[in-house]
């Protein structure tokens, strides 16, 4: 000022009122023709809102608009500030990947508007598992990221976070009168056994995410270098599965259903197996996951839907008129718009009556939405198809649901068949499942018999069929139909 006769700068006054605001302050000094400062003129403006609109849009770069958590810059800041710490410190710090399962199901049965208000829930809900000085983040759409500072110990302090997180998702999400349940698989990585970098930790934890997802969701998984095989091999048979059906490498398998009390087969169930690049055989469990995520799973189910129930009306020429078909729908299929249409032109092209095919689905597609189901379900008993409980016991049961359902049958899953009849506690919820059949009309299927023990076990407590290798493990459709031709029987004595 004293040399350039000029200054300029923000500064804060004060209103009237008595309230501060941020105030541009100019000042120029007038001199005298003799070059001395007479006067001095200030020039003020009151830039309240230009610092408003400056804090909007520091807010916005680095915080998430919908659930107001950090996004992903902030986080990756707060990361590369966390492992300088840790390093100075000798201290361990974990990642956490967190991706709720199946959240598409939310926005596609209630609409975006619910799904957001769920995700704002969900991010209180995982503040509230974390302490102060941890850091949630959203990354969008269901994907959120935490980290955790300061822990003395690696893996069982990360590993309490996630069952903290996963036990916090086990109650309901209030969306007005409607009750949601959903869930979360969570990817962890530790500073600095899986990484001494942000990109690395975030990546690996991702990695170790998809892994708890391929072991059945709403569970946690810790990275490994196993792990980053497994998902390198996952990329793999997602590329070339997209041409699998135009290769032809995929094919039905059917699995026998056989009369219990009089060992006559009664149907069979239809399995999809993947032959991959004619070169290897790859089980359901890898790419049916894979299919859903990149949408294969749409042209796939028509195609197996298609193919069984064709082959199942060649296999029924005869004395096996009356043989019964069912076909498995995933999460996806069941909840595409056109999917009784689908069925319905299936079954006029191939000719199968509509009483000779079952849908099976699990438990986990019902209470996703008990009301869009129940629709679905008396929409496909008027075209006259049976509907089938798969893996029954397995997922969140409620016998509530099951009185208000037009279903055929329940299948008693493979878990609790292995351990009867020597473990009570798995024998006893046989006999459950088969009261609450009986009471509800019901048919029951037992699901993996290997054993003439359990066959008489499930005999003697009523189950009306069973499929196994105790009488066949899964066939190609041309074995299938010479087990028919020969009139094959269980050995029930």
């Amino acid at each position: 000022m004293i040399t350039s006769g000029i200054w300029e700068g923000e500064i804060w006054n004060r209103r009237k009122s008595g309230e501060s605001y941020p105030q541009w302050l100019s000042i120029n000094a007038i001199k005298s023709s003799d070059g001395k400062a007479i006067h001095y003129l200030g020039l003020f403006h009151d830039i309240t809102d230009i610092k408003r609109s400056e804090d909007q849009l520091r807010y916005q770069a680095y915080y998430d608009a919908l659930t107001g958590l950090p996004n992903r810059q902030l986080f990756n800041d707060r990361l590369k500030v966390g492992i300088t710490h840790a390093s100075r410190n000798n201290l361990p710090l974990g990642v956490l990947f967190i991706d709720l399962d199946d959240f598409k199901n939310v926005n596609d049965s209630q609409g975006h508007y619910v799904g957001d208000l769920m995700l704002k829930q969900v991010a209180k809900r995982l503040t509230l598992c974390c302490r102060e000085e941890d850091t949630v983040a959203r990354l969008g759409g269901d994907e959120f990221l935490l980290l955790a500072q300061y822990i003395r110990e690696d893996e069982p302090a990360a590993a309490s976070l996630a069952e903290r997180i996963i036990e916090s998702f086990k109650k309901p999400f209030k969306m007005g009168n409607k009750q949601i349940f959903v869930n979360a698989s969570i990817g962890i990585t530790i500073y600095p056994n899986d990484g001494n970098d942000v990109e690395t930790l975030v990546k690996n934890a991702d990695v170790a995410m998809y892994r708890a997802k391929d072991h059945g969701k709403n569970q946690f998984r810790l990275f490994t270098d196993v792990m980053n095989r497994e998902v390198m091999r996952r990329i793999a048979l997602g590329n070339d599965l997209r041409g699998g059906l135009e290769r032809e490498e995929f094919m039905v398998y059917y699995q026998p259903k056989v009369n219990i009390q009089t060992g006559i087969v009664s149907g069979m169930e239809a399995l999809v197996r993947w032959n991959r690049l004619k070169k290897e055989m790859v089980p359901p469990g890898e790419f049916i996951s894979l299919a859903e995520d990149n949408g294969v799973i749409f042209p796939l189910g028509e195609w197996v839907l298609s193919t069984a129930c064709r082959q199942a009306e060649e296999f029924g020429v005869g004395c096996h008129r009356d043989l019964c078909i069912a076909v498995n729908l995933s999460v996806r299929q069941f909840r595409q718009e056109n999917l009784v249409a689908m069925i319905r032109e299936t079954l006029n092209k191939t000719g199968l009556a509509p009483n000779l095919l079952t849908i099976e689905i699990t438990e986990n597609i019902v209470i996703s939405d008990i009301e869009a189901t129940i629709k679905t379900l008396k929409l496909l008993k008027e075209v006259g198809i049976h509907v089938s409980i798969d893996d029954f016991g397995t997922g969140y049961s409620s016998l509530s649901y099951l009185k208000k359902m037009p279903l055929s049958e329940l299948k008693i899953d493979k878990s609790f068949v292995d351990d009867t009849p020597d473990s009570a506690e798995a024998s006893a919820i046989v006999k459950m499942v088969l009261s609450l059949a009986r009471s509800l009309k019901l048919k029951t299927v037992a699901e993996g018999v290997e054993t003439k023990k359990q066959l008489e076990f499930l005999r003697n407590e009523g189950c009306d069929e069973m499929q196994g290798y105790l009488f066949s493990k899964p066939l190609p459709a041309p074995d299938m139909a010479t087990l028919l031709s020969k009139g094959k029987k269980l050995q029930i004595e």
